[in-house]
């Protein structure tokens, strides 16, 4: 294969991947951003699609956890130790629950059985 020919083959897979649909952006309602507002949320944007949601803090926010399931968000996120550094994957971890309903995106160690999983990063 020649240079000019991988270049097409380059533009065609391009082209495909663009023109992909991606998933419907969700938008709030005016009546559900009054109700969020009403009962003491904040208006958020979340992730690459920028959904709309309704962002609560937790009212177990940053009590201690060794699993997501002992927290309402469902994420226990780790915490540095004593020598302030982040657990190794798969290493006895502790952590704190979430702060609030935000989600999984943005970069993330988490907590679970007392083991810290591998950090990711979502959008």
């Amino acid at each position: 294969m020649n240079y000019k020919s991988s270049m097409n083959i380059l533009f065609l897979a391009v082209g495909l991947f663009a023109t992909v649909p991606m998933a419907a952006q969700t938008r709030m309602t005016a009546a559900e951003k009054a109700s969020c507002v009403a009962t003491s949320g904040r208006l958020g944007v979340v992730g690459m699609l920028r959904n709309e949601i309704c962002v609560r803090k937790m009212k177990d926010a940053g009590k201690h956890c060794v699993d997501g399931a002992q927290c309402e968000a469902g994420q226990c996120e780790a915490v540095k130790d004593g020598n302030g550094l982040m657990p190794q994957y798969g290493k006895k971890a502790a952590g704190i629950c979430a702060p609030t309903n935000e989600g999984p995106f943005g970069c993330r160690l988490t907590v679970s059985r007392s083991k810290a999983n591998l950090a990711i990063c979502v959008d």
